[in-house]
């Protein structure tokens, strides 16, 4: 999205609600043995870190952002 709107697509607009919603997905992701929960928990970081930097394109972060972060904590190793 990010990636549209920097082309001149404006209505791609990455939002706060675009943010949370790909971090919701990373704190939801299935622990089985196809999947490697350190590779969603980074993605979280990456995207996380990303709005932090971006605020002025996607919004501050909200109660929803640090909490949808906080839940993917349970995606690291004991």
């Amino acid at each position: 999205m990010q990636a549209l709107y920097d082309d001149g697509n404006k209505a791609m607009k990455p939002t706060v609600f675009t943010y949370n919603a790909i971090l919701n997905a990373c704190a939801e992701s299935p622990s089985s043995d196809n999947s490697d929960p350190l590779e969603a928990f980074k993605l979280a970081v990456k995207i996380f870190n990303e709005l932090l930097r971006n605020t002025m394109r996607g919004g501050e972060p909200d109660h929803v952002t640090f909490g949808n972060m906080l839940r993917c904590a349970n995606l690291l190793p004991e």
